[in-house]
């Protein structure tokens, strides 16, 4: 298990110069072309996702017999993770140079596609890049029902200390409630904070719901909608959890008071999924967890690039840079949450 860490000074027989580390990185990444958009691949991408979405919702008008619907729930599902992913490089300001141009397709994505807020992820996922695995600071880490930390474990009571006990166990499953969390959040949201564009989103995000309800309720009745749309996200989440669950759990916490530059903050606390274009394609590029955290405005096919030669630099700088399997990296995962809730455990 990886255990929070705590502000080290080891004895280098020489200074390093932290912030030029990050920078001199940079200049490789930047002249090796890396950084420069690659609409062309966004465009093709959103139109596919489109086709996807658009053959997912004629199923239901054509094939109105229930248990054919199950596989297109699924199907479904996995359009909206596809979707969600865009929403994600858009607030990253993968896709365009323009920051409005990204804004309108992160609203269109989360909002309007998927009912959640584009302000509310965008302010969730930075503050979750400035301090990952920070404990206190990064939202990704701090949950009513998880703990990543035994001390989170301890503070645990009632309901929430029993689930954290068997944690492990409990993970998979509470995936299915991802996405209504997600939605609750974005609401609770935009309803306690000032967001740019309120009316808009506000907006999008009802037609949204009204859409959705009005396409299954016509297509499969009341009742077999309700079963439709609880399952589509619960699946929904599910997939979703499945991608991001490897980014970082499992990986060294920081105590809220360590003191590391950005560079190493960023290598230390990620992990790669090793792959190739099918595996890329399933992580929305967050296989390269690492060269994203390190420069999210990467566009993510050249992100495999940029392994190359973020790979190199940290080697050459004694930086401990990690990648596995997906299978390897899901039992990480699972194992480090078992570890954690031990402490809650009785001693056999």
């Amino acid at each position: 298990m990886h255990e929070a860490l705590t502000l080290a000074t080891p004895d280098e027989p020489e200074p390093v110069d932290h912030e030029r580390r990050y920078s001199d990185l940079r200049r490789l990444v930047v002249d090796s072309g890396l950084i420069e958009k690659d609409f062309g691949f966004y465009f093709l991408k959103i139109l596919f996702n489109l086709c996807l979405l658009s053959f997912g919702i004629s199923a239901l008008f054509v094939f109105r017999v229930s248990w054919v619907q199950i596989p297109n729930c699924v199907f479904l599902a996995f359009v909206a993770t596809q979707l969600g992913f865009i929403v994600h490089d858009a607030g990253h300001q993968q896709i365009f140079n323009s920051n409005w141009k990204n804004q309108v397709v992160s609203i269109l994505h989360a909002n309007l596609l998927l009912g959640v807020s584009s302000s509310w992820w965008n302010n969730t996922h930075n503050r979750h890049h400035k301090s990952p695995n920070q404990l206190e600071l990064d939202p990704d880490i701090d949950f009513l029902v998880l703990a990543f930390s035994e001390d989170q474990a301890k503070q645990k009571r009632g309901i929430a200390r029993f689930i954290v006990r068997y944690q492990a166990f409990f993970f998979f499953p509470l995936l299915l409630l991802e996405v209504p969390t997600l939605k609750c959040e974005s609401i609770r949201y935009l309803v306690r904070n000032k967001v740019e564009h309120p009316v808009v989103e506000w907006s999008f995000m009802i037609a949204n719901y009204v859409v959705c309800a009005a396409v299954l309720v016509s297509c499969l009745g009341i009742g077999w909608a309700i079963v439709f749309a609880v399952c589509q996200q619960a699946i929904f989440g599910v997939f979703l959890g499945l991608v991001f669950v490897t980014n970082h759990k499992g990986m060294p916490l920081l105590e809220k008071e360590t003191a590391m530059d950005f560079l190493e903050r960023q290598v230390i606390t990620a992990r790669n999924i090793r792959g190739a274009l099918l595996i890329d394609y399933l992580y929305g590029g967050l296989s390269c967890q690492v060269e994203h955290h390190l420069f999210p405005n990467i566009p993510l096919t050249k992100l495999r690039d940029a392994q190359q030669v973020v790979r190199s630099y940290c080697e050459s700088h004694g930086l401990a840079y990690y990648e596995t399997g997906v299978v390897r990296a899901y039992l990480e995962v699972l194992t480090h949450l078992h570890e954690v809730g031990a402490s809650l455990r009785p001693a056999s």
